[in-house]
């Protein structure tokens, strides 16, 4: 199962992409959920504040593998380990000069789950509006 999101921005596509990838704006347009901390070597830590399923095997948070493709104005990610949540946001320029981005996530091992369907399908939602919210702020500061 594969859920996805899209949002329009009025900003050029590599206003938004810098957004997405300053390390100092993660926490800002990241759903409340979810809080990351670096590991080095391209690595992250994501935990769940409030998980969306809590009876699973593994009390522990998943690493995910970054990989930034800023000529594509993507980034993927991966699990480390068998389950997670693997997925990518891509920034695309749209025809009125402004730009798209879509998240796009799938659950791999454990983490797939129906029980989570809607859940996951809010915090993708709340995650681009974030973004907007950041990559608004982002122009009028500067």
């Amino acid at each position: 199962m594969t859920f996805r999101a899209e949002e329009n921005f009025s900003a050029p596509p590599e206003v938004v992409f810098n957004v997405v990838t300053d390390p100092e704006r993660l926490a800002r347009w990241l759903p409340e959920q979810l809080r990351v901390a670096d590991t080095g070597q391209r690595c992250l830590r994501v935990a769940w504040n409030d998980p969306p399923v809590r009876d699973g095997p593994s009390a522990e948070s998943p690493e995910y593998r970054l990989v930034v493709l800023p000529e594509h104005l993507r980034v993927e990610w991966r699990p480390s380990g068998p389950d997670g949540w693997a997925g990518f946001l891509q920034v695309r320029q749209v025809a009125t000069g402004g730009a798209q981005a879509e998240v796009c996530v799938q659950p791999c091992g454990e983490a797939a789950d129906d029980r989570v369907s809607e859940r996951i399908r809010r915090l993708l939602e709340e995650t681009l509006a974030n973004l907007r919210t950041e990559v608004a702020d982002n122009l009028t500061a500067g």
